[in-house]
């Protein structure tokens, strides 16, 4: 039972652990944090800041996948308020001023909320969110320090500026080419806010209800829950594809996702191919306990059959898309659709082979902590992490010569490249080429 906590800008980890001692603070939450925490049953999350532009933000998937989970989500002040007002019919509670403008739609634009800040791990802001202006703007106002006019006037400067420029020394040079009373209002408001430092920064005080919330209610507040079954079509297999990139486990000190390991196999593993056929024919087959592997085989064909799927009724080109020529001459209709069968599959929407959720993937590499080791040990961390040039033309060759000799392709045969890697469960060359560059030293193995 576990308390995470996103924050950057609008509170800090001290400031976090002041209310929830025993809570884990985290920097702003972005795409696959959820997934890398591990949310489960009876676990708490607080989003309060997110990244938008820097990283790939936060999905709604993402938390709706928390939730089902069992987990209680809360949202509150900057990115927590905005995903709480879309998600808060389907369990996410929101908390704060801003959360409740922007689930009745008073605020609807997501730079509201957005600030620059540095990147040197203490998050602090460069900037102020436009939301905090507003509510500065109308403290002021009902106080008399500035007129209904005025304060609109200068709302209006603060919204024609990018997010990252909204400081209120800006805000006071942009507003004195129009008229120099502006900027005099700019000062009443800056002494203002002196005089009431909460009217300075809403974004913080929401941050601050959610913490107190959180501490109030964590022994009796239920999870979430989760308005969507577990069966509903947002369960697509976008999302399945990004709970197995993100999840995983550490080896060497490094994080290493499901994906990470399956794609290794998938290059370097001998007996992937056959390993990955029978995989694709029992879920092709259905359920069949105890039958041979050649019965698995013949009841994936009728299940094929039953689809209206046979090479009797599929037209030429459509065969050459996924068998060779030497294959459409040489082999007999079984092993054709057999191989079509293996070479086309893909999982049903919400499914993914070999994620955290089957222990598929742990059966198919064998001992599992030398398997992840593996990946981290052949890992090219420059590769990884996109810092290379785009491969030339030579690279490519090479690699491909690389993969002829490991998958022991006779060309001669008509066997090629594609082929091979669509026995494996590689799509096309290319992602097999991709394992070769992040895995440069990487061996086969049994």
């Amino acid at each position: 039972m576990t308390t995470h906590v996103f924050s950057g800008p609008t509170v800090s980890p001290p400031e976090i652990r002041g209310f929830l001692p025993r809570a884990v603070a985290h920097p702003p939450v972005s795409h696959g944090d959820l997934h890398r925490i591990g949310c489960g049953p009876d676990d708490t999350v607080l989003i309060i800041d997110g990244f938008f532009q820097q990283r790939i933000p936060i999905r709604h998937k993402e938390i709706l996948e928390a939730m089902a989970a069992g987990s209680r989500v809360v949202g509150a002040a900057s990115m927590g308020a905005l995903r709480a007002a879309e998600l808060h019919t389907c369990g996410m509670k929101g908390i704060g001023e801003v959360f409740h403008a922007y689930r009745t739609g008073d605020l609807t634009a997501d730079d509201e909320v957005a600030v620059a800040h540095q990147e040197d791990g203490s998050y602090a802001a460069l900037s102020e969110p436009l939301v905090n202006i507003r509510h500065a703007l109308t403290s002021a106002r009902k106080a008399a320090v500035v007129s209904r006019d005025e304060a609109r006037a200068l709302l209006h400067v603060s919204k024609s500026l990018p997010y990252y420029e909204r400081t209120w020394p800006r805000i006071a040079r942009c507003a004195e080419p129009a008229s120099g009373g502006l900027r005099r209002a700019v000062d009443r408001v800056l002494e203002h806010l002196a005089r009431v430092p909460a009217a300075a920064d809403l974004k913080r005080q929401d941050a601050l209800r959610a913490l107190s919330h959180l501490r109030d209610t964590a022994a009796d507040c239920p999870p979430s829950p989760p308005v969507i079954p577990a069966s509903a079509l947002w369960r697509t297999n976008f999302a399945a594809s990004w709970e197995a990139h993100h999840r995983g486990e550490t080896a060497l000190g490094t994080h290493v996702s499901y994906t990470a390991v399956l794609c290794y196999h998938q290059v370097f593993q001998r007996s992937f191919a056959r390993s990955w056929r029978e995989y694709v024919l029992r879920n092709v087959a259905g359920p069949r306990e105890g039958a041979s592997f050649e019965e698995v085989e013949t009841a994936a064909l009728q299940a094929a059959r039953r689809a209206g799927i046979s090479v009797d009724t599929l037209p030429t080109h459509r065969l050459a898309h996924w068998l060779t020529k030497d294959e459409l001459l040489g082999l007999d209709e079984r092993e054709q659709l057999l191989r079509l069968l293996v070479r086309s599959y893909r999982v049903r929407p919400g499914a993914a082979p070999f994620t955290a959720s089957t222990p598929a993937l742990r059966r198919l590499v064998g001992d599992w902590p030398t398997a992840v080791r593996r990946v981290v040990t052949h890992t090219d961390v420059a590769d990884a992490s996109g810092r290379r040039e785009s491969p030339d033309s030579a690279d490519t060759f090479s690699l491909c010569e690389r993969l002829v000799g490991m998958w022991e392709i006779d060309t001669n045969a008509g066997r090629t490249l594609t082929a091979a890697a669509r026995d494996r469960g590689l799509p096309t060359v290319r992602q097999a080429l991709n394992v070769l560059r992040a895995h440069p030293t990487g061996e086969m193995v049994e």
